[in-house]
């Protein structure tokens, strides 16, 4: 059917999106210079909280200020927040994550007070008041729903920095026996750095600023330096620094190299590269002969540098009055909205579009690997998916009219967006029988009749 047609070239539009933004290119390992400047854009959010009332911290603020001023060097956007409420805290990580699903580099550094509740790690923002444990899980923010947030933009790369496992502000008596935070798991295309392991004690430090810090924020400006390597060097200082008493720690999922500075051998860094998903979707579609593609980019970018004229393109489309002439590819975003462009005959095939395809669904494993079969399963399965989540979000809606409890609310948000990270996860790596079964379970259990 030709719907059936449209919806199946929509996802693979999205799929090539997500790969220009998010995939190494060819023989990147092998070129610096592709590996440096793919990212695109940067952005971080950057928080430093230390005017505690029952436990202050001395260089939170120093530290975020000293953090924020090495990743503007780096060329990255700055979100920064110094002695933030919960309210801002949660409003700062909302837009942060907004802005990460743009496309680049995400990074979220944190430092202050952070406990871990039952293997759960929660960062405190200052105007937190703890008498109980049980009030850590309402009152702190849950780390790991920022993780999950950063992860849902699907940006490509998203770099997290806890200097959070400092001394423990609330008295023995009143939490269990954990020390330190507990280890998270990072997704695929995610590091998380610790100041230090997990389970341990990170010290604040006497010379103004922490010594994961302080060696993080000058090491990162070292041209030539992979993310790895930048890591280590940290590592080391630190440990020197605190006579072996603290180890940082890392738990990395990225794919390709990433430079906060380029060295002499790679491109320079740029904001924006014309690779992200934007500007590769609307590449994608803008020759289209069929409204419902132009439908989908507003439904994806409703405020997008291209509205205006994918809303154009979808009318014109569907009153059959569209031009005839092809438009050019855009190559980055642009100062005012663009020209109408005209569309081709046909959508015109993308080359190596097979190729694309398998790597766009299964990231991790070579083309050569990957079948026919393997990604009309994977494209049923993704559409599958897209009707889970409709129904889901139109039964939430309805509970949440309801008045449904917040940290019930809470929890089973919380609970979803693990579900749906395991799902993608399991497509990605090609184990799409074990897939196919937890989706089934979803589609039971929201009540969605399949064939």
């Amino acid at each position: 059917m030709l719907l059936a047609g449209i919806m199946v070239r929509a996802l693979l539009i999205l799929l090539l999106a997500f790969l220009a933004a998010s995939t190494p290119t060819l023989g990147a390992d092998k070129q610096g210079a592709a590996d440096a400047a793919k990212w695109g854009r940067r952005t971080a959010l950057v928080i430093g909280n230390g005017t505690y009332k029952s436990a202050p911290l001395t260089n939170p603020p120093h530290d975020a200020r000293l953090m924020a001023d090495a990743l503007k060097a780096a060329q990255f956007k700055v979100i920064k927040l110094e002695n933030a409420s919960r309210e801002a805290m949660l409003k700062a990580i909302s837009d942060f994550g907004d802005e990460i699903e743009k496309g680049g580099v995400g990074v979220f550094y944190y430092a202050g007070h952070g406990v871990q509740v039952r293997g759960e790690n929660y960062l405190l923002p200052v105007d937190v008041t703890i008498t109980r444990e049980e009030e850590i899980r309402t009152r702190g923010v849950n780390a790991q729903e920022v993780l999950d947030r950063m992860a849902s933009a699907r940006n490509g790369l998203n770099l997290v920095f806890l200097d959070a496992c400092r001394n423990d502000p609330f008295p023995r008596s009143s939490r269990g026996a954990a020390q330190g935070l507990a280890k998270m798991d990072a997704a695929l295309g995610m590091l998380i750095s610790y100041a230090t392991a997990p389970g341990s004690v990170a010290e604040d430090g006497s010379a103004g600023n922490s010594p994961y810090t302080r060696y993080l924020a000058s090491t990162i400006k070292t041209p030539g330096l992979r993310i790895e390597d930048v890591l280590k060097r940290v590592r080391s200082s630190v440990r020197q620094d605190t006579d072996g008493r603290q180890i940082t720690w890392d738990n990395s999922s990225i794919e390709g190299e990433f430079y906060f500075v380029p060295g002499e051998g790679t491109a320079p860094a740029a904001v924006d590269t014309g690779t992200s998903a934007e500007v590769a979707f609307w590449n994608s579609i803008k020759n289209s002969q069929h409204p419902q593609e132009f439908e989908l980019y507003l439904k994806r970018y409703p405020n997008g540098d291209f509205a205006e004229l994918a809303k154009s393109r979808r009318d014109a489309l569907a009153s059959g009055d569209a031009p005839a002439q092809p438009a050019k590819p855009v190559k980055g975003r642009q100062a005012g909205r663009p020209a109408a462009p005209a569309a081709a005959p046909a959508a015109p095939a993308v080359a190596g579009e097979r190729t694309a395809v398998a790597l766009a669904l299964f990231p991790r494993l070579p083309a050569s690997r990957v079948t026919e079969q393997d990604i009309e399963h994977a494209y049923r399965l993704k559409e599958r998916l897209q009707d889970i989540d409709e129904t889901r979000a139109r039964q939430q809606a309805a509970l949440g009219a309801a008045g449904r409890g917040g940290s019930i609310q809470e929890f089973a948000e919380r609970s979803w967006r693990q579900w749906r990270a395991d799902v993608d996860r399991l497509v990605a790596a090609k184990k799409l029988d074990q897939a196919d079964e937890q989706i089934a379970e979803r589609e039971q259990t929201l009540g969605i009749e399949t064939e």
